[in-house]
């Protein structure tokens, strides 16, 4: 059995594959074991992960070992999305973490899992070490593999039978640069000029073999491994001589997966198709389920240099790639939003929200469910920070729905914190209504009800045991971890509540987000007035508020087709353009029924006239009229298959 192993990041023949002999053996050996192991293979961008990984599966496979290959870019950091991939892999309908587990070394005495692009499943990364492994029985190697290194629960907390390793990957040495440069076909004198220059990294000395290759006597300086690969893409764009493929790939450069629509909308004179072979046939790009992906490292120096160069550009294909995206993402299964979700955030430049759900550097803390050994701790941070009242009510809500309890653990596996979360449709409501702070957002909803089939979360409070609710370390583990419950809950999740002794520190951060402070949330405890805070996602969920968050960052509102009544005109990105009276009240009868399904017959009775009496392929005229003028925007007016049409606008 084997699963879909995606091609290599940067494809390159399997003699690149130098100085990882030592690394290549050991992984080779933990498959040979009895019991199971955990590996972090870690290290920065572009020193050879993949490499090695390719390498190890296609050896795996000669020895009759079972692979299963989970690409975290493409993979939604919740259980749901991960037991989800490894189901489609596994070929079953098994639902249960369980039957799943054992599923997966059915039919083989041994088992390669490989979590690749580990940095993106950091929301996943304590349910992957307290549940998930523990549920593995012997015979599996699971790897995962990313830019940092593991956290540290993992050795300072027990993870059931299976041991855990660490195994960093650093620069080549010098003999195995000059081999690798002699593998690409460069000459020895050429080589000991290159290898300095790159630090021992492999995908720069990669780079480095194709400049030198366009240009022989190409001279290379002393620089920081960023700056090498900056300068060793710039190099690269400079030797392609096509003009096409060169402005396709800076522009590509914005966008976390590159499909044949999003080429389309970002560059409407190129054929789509071609320009997408184009950008396949690059040494650092890689096909995989979800559209090509560049490297990260090219991607990212790629992308700096054209916001550095070209903002305005830059800006532009952000903007065509959310009209695109966020007209996909309206139509979008429950299984696809997590490629949508994850392409809005890449197109983000806020460091608060890319950092909200990617986090970048290393962290030493662990958020985990409390335990019964936590309970006194947690009670000595509710009392030193809040006084008599507000103290007695959390303790009291910590009695009575304990599993509403997350803990931050250090390195040494301390509490450090805590925070208090639950959905209050699965709390007793008696317990709510003797919490005053929960009994005012009850109101609150009950004021402002959701939309039907929608949900709301409630964020009780956060400790830092140093920090109270001040920013903190703790705080933004507690939120990180909050994130990925936002991504459970979603597309039903419409709204949170949270509480504040002092808004101001957050103030900056919580208007970006689109929270608000109703002064009816406002409640007083102890002489101390708690500030209720409330973020209503809209109707279409997570998905929505971050394509709306994006709009407003790359100045896209008013981008979005509307139509002036008083003139009857279409208004697109500032151009206005006549509309008959049948377009103008067509559109209108629409727009007032966003999503909904609208009949011909509809159409026909309330616009045209009851009395009229022709065919409903008038209608068909009119809508196709319509698309005409709106032009990149005709999507927004969608038919339904024996039934009519549908306004759809991007989602925001």
């Amino acid at each position: 059995m084997s699963g879909n192993i995606a091609p290599s990041r940067v494809e390159t023949a399997d003699h690149f594959l130098v100085g990882r002999d030592r690394e290549l053996k050991a992984l080779k050996a933990g498959l040979k074991a009895d019991s199971s192991c955990v590996v972090h293979l870690f290290g920065v961008a572009g020193i050879g992960k993949s490499h090695l990984l390719s390498s190890l599966m296609s050896w795996a496979e000669g020895q009759s070992v079972s692979v299963l290959h989970v690409d975290c870019r493409a993979t939604e950091p919740t259980s749901r999305g991960f037991l989800g991939a490894l189901r489609i892999q596994l070929r079953t309908q098994a639902r249960s973490l369980g039957k799943i587990a054992q599923r997966i070394v059915s039919g083989s005495d041994r088992t390669l899992l490989v979590l690749d692009g580990y940095e993106h499943f950091r929301l996943m990364d304590t349910w992957l070490r307290q549940e998930f492994v523990k549920a593995l029985p012997d015979g599996v190697l699971v790897i995962l593999a990313g830019q940092y290194r593991p956290s540290t629960g993992w050795y300072s907390q027990p993870t059931g039978k299976l041991s855990v390793l660490g195994m960093p990957l650093g620069p080549l040495d010098e003999g195995s640069s000059l081999r690798l440069l002699n593998n690409a076909g460069i000459k020895p004198e050429a080589a000991r000029r290159i290898a300095p220059f790159t630090h021992g990294h492999p995908l720069a000395l990669a780079l480095a073999a194709m400049a030198i290759k366009e240009r022989p006597g190409l001279q290379f300086e002393s620089l920081a491994i960023q700056n090498v690969l900056e300068e060793l893409s710039r190099m690269f764009l400079a030797d392609v001589d096509d003009a096409t493929t060169r402005q396709v790939l800076v522009g590509a450069s914005v966008l976390r997966r590159i499909t044949i629509p999003l080429l389309a909308s970002l560059f409407p004179a190129v054929p789509a198709h071609e320009a997408y072979e184009r950008l396949g046939a690059l040494p650092f790009s890689e096909t995989t389920q979800d559209g090509l992906m560049l490297h990260e490292a090219v991607r990212s120096a790629l992308a700096r240099s054209l916001r550095a160069k070209d903002p305005a550009a830059c800006n532009m294909y952000r903007q065509a790639a959310w009209i695109r995206l966020s007209q996909e993402l309206s139509g979008a299964a429950r299984a696809d939003l997590w490629r949508y979700t994850a392409d809005l955030l890449y197109l983000l430049e806020s460091p608060v929200l890319r950092e909200a759900f990617f986090p970048t550097g290393e962290s030493w803390l662990q958020v985990e469910p409390s335990q019964d050994h936590d309970e006194v701790e947690i009670r000595e941070m509710i009392k030193k920070h809040h006084r008599k009242i507000a103290a007695a009510e959390l303790v009291k809500l910590q009695e009575e729905v304990p599993g509403a309890f997350s803990v931050v653990r250090g390195e040494d596996g301390d509490c450090l914190g805590f925070y208090v979360v639950f959905d209050p449709a699965e709390v007793e409501m008696g317990i709510l209504d003797e919490d005053p702070v929960s009994r005012a957002w009850l109101e609150h909803l009950k004021d402002n009800p959701l939309e039907d089939g929608k949900r709301a979360f409630f964020i009780r409070r956060w400790l830092s045991a140093e920090d109270g609710e001040s920013p903190s370390e703790v705080q933004a583990a507690c939120w990180l971890d909050i994130k990925r419950i936002y991504l459970e809950m979603r597309p039903q999740l419409q709204r949170v509540y949270l509480v504040l002794e002092d808004p101001a520190p957050f103030a900056s951060v919580a208007s970006q987000l689109g929270f608000s402070l109703p002064s009816e949330l406002r409640i007083e405890r102890d002489g101390i007035v708690l500030h209720g805070a409330v973020l209503d996602f809209g109707p279409n969920s997570v998905d929505g508020w971050l394509a709306g968050l994006l709009a407003a960052e790359i100045g896209i509102a008013n981008a979005l087709p509307s139509v002036d009544v008083e003139s009857r005109e279409l208004i697109i990105e500032g151009r206005r353009l006549p509309l008959t009276r049948l377009e103008f009240q067509v559109m209108q009868y629409l727009q007032e029924r966003p999503g909904k399904a609208v009949s011909r017959n509809s159409l026909l009775n309330d616009v045209w006239g009851l009395n009229y009496e022709g065919g409903s392929n008038v209608v068909d005229s009119v809508i196709a009229s319509l698309r005409k003028k709106l032009g990149e925007w005709a999507r927004i007016i969608k038919t339904i298959s024996g039934t009519g049409y549908s306004y759809r606008p991007p989602i925001q």
